[in-house]
């Protein structure tokens, strides 16, 4: 399975560390910092959909392909900033106009995963909301 970047709480180093980082801290009221411009693409699954994605194809009898691609949403940079206002008003969301783009492949064809599971992903914003919550659930884990 070719995975797309997978975006959720928790990472803690790699190429793309901002993938969790993006939505975690603001859920903490953190400012964050991307290492790429607002004018970047990506290609981003959530990690729920990556699990499920792979349960599904390791349970299934017989497929149909050797190689099947995660999929996901192609966003712009400044997309995910408009995203994460939309959960987190107070956002503070900047970019490193300085940096390159980012080396990654960001249009997926998950046509085969698709056909072949019938699945469907969370979108961007289910995935940012579920993100956002499993943070603060994690850090106030009495209050939620």
């Amino acid at each position: 399975m070719r995975i797309a970047i997978v975006y959720g709480a928790g990472r803690k180093r790699g190429a793309t560390v901002w993938a969790s980082d993006f939505a975690t801290l603001p859920a903490l009221g953190k400012p964050v910092k991307l290492p790429f411009p607002a004018d970047d693409w990506h290609c981003c699954i959530y990690v729920e959909d990556v699990a499920e994605e792979i349960y599904q194809l390791i349970s299934k009898p017989h497929l149909s392909h050797r190689i099947y691609n995660s999929g996901g949403h192609t966003i712009l940079a400044a997309d995910l900033e408009v995203m994460m206002r939309q959960v987190i008003p107070d956002t503070r969301i900047s970019f490193s106009a300085d940096r390159p783009r980012s080396p990654f492949i960001y249009r997926m064809d998950d046509s085969r995963i698709r056909q072949e599971l019938s699945f469907q992903p969370h979108s961007m914003i289910e995935g940012i909301r579920s993100h956002v919550a499993y943070v603060r659930k994690l850090s106030h884990p009495g209050k939620l």
